[in-house]
């Protein structure tokens, strides 16, 4: 402890005027709080400070900052290797698609289509095939006598004719197709559900003359033609009708 007075020279050399004079204070090593020094407080009574607990320095900080940096580390490690691993996936992609191609173009040069431009894509249009039903025939074309009795049968096929005038009655039409084609047809007058301007007639035409009655030059101008289509409601209310007669018997007017 270094302790400081003021002194001046006497007579014996003794030192002069302490009554006035205080000691600097006093600094604790242990604590460091400062202390009054008690000789020169006389009576006063001494302040007891309560001591200072010591802290031991926290290295948390240190060791967490430490524990981030190296998850940090961890994950930018983690997204390199991802990416790496992508990337080559990737490469190994585009890799097997060239491959592929040159194959492809061999394919498509044997099948008879030709790339002239190098690196550019050819447009296939591959077609299903026409289903084809197991009960449809071919149709013979062999030519045969008119003395030999093997022959195909002449189906008869219904043919629909409309806007004709209301003059003209069955009789006029056959006797018209028959001067024009000479195949005689029995015509049948149509019903119409509502009333029309002109009248319409079906009739049944053998199947190989389909041709000869398509032409547009056997019919009149303005009057139309076509293959006549049956209804199915229109055969089913014709069919139940038929029933009904059967079991009540014929209606009378």
């Amino acid at each position: 402890m270094n302790e400081s007075y003021y002194c001046n020279s006497g007579q014996s050399g003794l030192m002069t005027g302490l009554e006035n004079v205080t000691s600097p204070p006093m600094r604790s090593r242990s604590t460091g709080v400062v202390h009054e020094s008690p000789s020169m407080l006389g009576d006063a009574p001494a302040v007891l400070t309560e001591p200072s607990i010591p802290v031991a320095p926290m290295h948390y900080p240190n060791r967490v900052r430490s524990e981030s940096v190296r998850s940090e580390n961890d994950i930018i490690r983690q997204g390199t290797v991802n990416n790496e691993a992508l990337a080559h996936r990737v490469t190994d992609e585009v890799t097997s698609r060239r491959s592929v191609i040159p194959a492809a173009a061999v394919d498509l040069n044997e099948g008879g289509l030709q790339n002239d431009s190098e690196g550019e894509w050819v447009r296939v249009v591959r077609r299903r095939g026409t289903r084809t039903s197991r009960f449809k025939g071919e149709r013979g074309t062999a030519m045969t006598d008119s003395t030999s009795r093997s022959k195909a049968a002449d189906t008869q096929i219904p043919l629909y004719i409309y806007n004709v005038s209301k003059e003209n009655t069955e009789h006029d039409v056959a006797e018209y197709i028959q001067q024009k084609t000479q195949i005689r047809i029995v015509p049948e007058k149509i019903n119409m559900k509502s009333s029309r301007d002109y009248s319409s007639f079906k009739f049944l035409i053998p199947r190989s003359k389909l041709s000869l009655f398509s032409n547009k030059e056997l019919w009149p101008e303005g009057i139309f033609f076509r293959r006549y289509i049956f209804f199915r409601h229109a055969r089913k209310a014709n069919v139940n009708r038929d029933k009904d007669r059967n079991i009540n018997g014929p209606t009378q007017n």
